[in-house]
């Protein structure tokens, strides 16, 4: 019979499967990656979490582990993992950032609160909980998904915001509306567990396998990060970019050949050369450095009456050093500031590109990656002066 129906193809693996030895939690945790299921056991504890990745973000959700507050951020998963899909062809230009989100419950009146933080883009939002009087036809039910869901997402875009919403708009023209909604709401749909079901879950003991492993679900290819050029981007133009970038080198020439005659820093000037630096990341780095420090000397001695004064001191700054200029303490070039100046050298290189940061604390390390994969940005280089000397 089992023959006859097809069941063999299906029963027979797990049959053959059953006297293998045992899985350990890190190779249950890594299925559980594969195939996008979440972290398991996820479900167990006060606080419910899921994750799930796409268009390069890492996503992580946590509601409190109750009836009303599962199902409305259920429905915000959902329609935050179908608006993606959507505009993932219209390439929205997430930047690759770990996105961690705190669901509760309130009202649609309360707005998207983006919480500080360097490394995530931490954010708490409120749902309107579900009733059988909800109206999912209603455009305050949309915009209870439709407001967090596209403020997050545009400040992880660098995009310009019009341009953002354009996308936006592009995707509900192509009816988005229709997939975020269809015919009843989800928590009606999903609500099939009564309330007791959700206390005993959340007076369990949490017991995620892997729990002391920090858990990143993986996006399924087509949903990984882009690696096709950004928009603007033209071989000849970045070349010329990176030729103007060597072209500085006058700006802290005494500085880079005092500085390559200590073999702490020619050793760092290696390591980094390893770690896929060019000569002129190095060289943007050092002449970041050497400009913010002349800068806060200028401030000190003469306090600045407004921004615009900074701007047009720092770029005064920015003329052929002279031999007797104030310079830098070598311990000013460290590994660990070279790298932070190249980093917060990337929104000055997003704005020439025609590109926007709107977090409110950039994610330098995601920018990095960003610009690599869409910008050629470890990958360019020109003919170039060995102001290095290291080879």
């Amino acid at each position: 019979m089992y023959a006859r129906t097809g069941l063999d193809a299906l029963i027979q693996p797990l049959l053959e499967g059953a006297n293998e030895a045992a899985r350990s939690e890190a190779e249950w945790t890594q299925m559980a990656v594969r195939s996008g299921c979440g972290q398991p056991f996820a479900d167990a504890g006060p606080q419910r979490t899921y994750h799930w990745a796409a268009a390069g973000t890492t996503w992580q959700v946590e509601c409190e582990n109750t009836r009303h507050a599962v199902l409305a951020c259920e429905r915000f998963i959902a329609a935050a993992q179908i608006l993606i899909a959507e505009l993932v062809p219209l390439d929205p230009l997430l930047q690759p950032a770990h996105i961690h989100i705190d669901v509760r419950l309130g009202t649609h009146a309360q707005q998207p609160q983006q919480l500080p933080d360097n490394n995530t883009s931490r954010w708490q939002i409120h749902l309107e909980p579900w009733h059988n009087e909800t109206d999912a036809h209603d455009p305050v039910y949309l915009a209870d998904l439709a407001v967090p869901l596209t403020t997050i997402l545009m400040t992880e875009s660098l995009l310009p915001q019009e341009q953002f919403t354009q996308k936006v708009r592009t995707a509900f023209e192509q009816g988005l509306s229709h997939k975020l909604i269809t015919g009843r709401p989800y928590d009606e749909l999903a609500d099939l567990l009564p309330d007791d079901h959700y206390r005993q879950l959340f007076h369990l003991e949490p017991s995620r396998l892997g729990g002391a492993v920090p858990f990143r679900a993986a996006a399924h290819q087509t949903l990984s990060l882009p690696h096709t050029p950004g928009p603007r981007y033209d071989e000849a133009s970045a070349t010329d970019a990176v030729r103007r970038r060597y072209e500085a080198l006058p700006i802290v020439r005494h500085t880079m050949k005092r500085l390559t005659a200590t073999p702490s820093f020619r050793a760092t000037a290696l390591a980094l050369r390893a770690d896929g630096w060019r000569d002129w990341h190095i060289l943007t780095a050092v002449t970041n450095i050497a400009i913010n420090h002349r800068l806060s000397l200028e401030m000190t001695a003469a306090p600045a009456t407004s921004r615009q004064d900074v701007t047009r001191r720092a770029a005064a700054l920015r003329r052929p050093e002279a031999a007797d200029d104030p310079a830098p303490p070598d311990d000013a070039f460290t590994a660990a500031a070279l790298k932070q100046a190249l980093a917060t050298s990337t929104l000055s290189t997003l704005q020439s590109l025609g590109l926007e940061h709107h977090r409110q604390t950039p994610n330098f390390p995601a920018l990095l990656e960003f610009l690599g994969a869409r910008y050629a940005y470890w990958t360019l280089d020109t003919p170039h002066e060995d102001f290095l000397g290291i080879g």
